[in-house]
């Protein structure tokens, strides 16, 4: 999870994003509204050739005022991994407004005091 403008961002992790996305989720998270997104963001993500881990990362990235993401890992591989999904270039505009569309969906849009 990632703390952005008092909203809590799910991104995806590197087990999520090396897998069938809908694998590892469970009947009880099958009905969340953050699972329901998944095929949306899959979709984004194989239409522009990435891994739903460099989606997240450069999302996060590329919003407005981010100028870092701290991620969490627990091997070094998963570090490496981290590192090298913000290699390249950044997303382009057409993506980053549908990432933020999904985004808008599970969160809803509210007025963001710290700014």
């Amino acid at each position: 999870m990632l703390q952005f403008a008092s909203n809590v961002i799910p991104i995806a992790t590197a087990s999520i994003a090396q897998t069938s996305p809908h694998s590892r989720i469970t009947k009880h998270r099958k009905s969340s509204k953050h699972c329901q997104a998944l095929p949306s963001i899959t979709s984004l993500a194989n239409a522009y050739n990435i891994s739903l881990l460099q989606l997240a990362m450069k999302w996060c990235l590329g919003r407005q005022g981010v100028t870092t993401v701290i991620t969490g890992s627990s091997k070094l591989s998963q570090l490496e991994q981290n590192i090298r999904s913000v290699d390249g270039d950044a997303l382009n505009t057409e993506i980053l407004t549908a990432c933020d569309e999904v985004w808008y969906d599970l969160a809803g849009r509210s007025f963001a005091y710290n700014r």
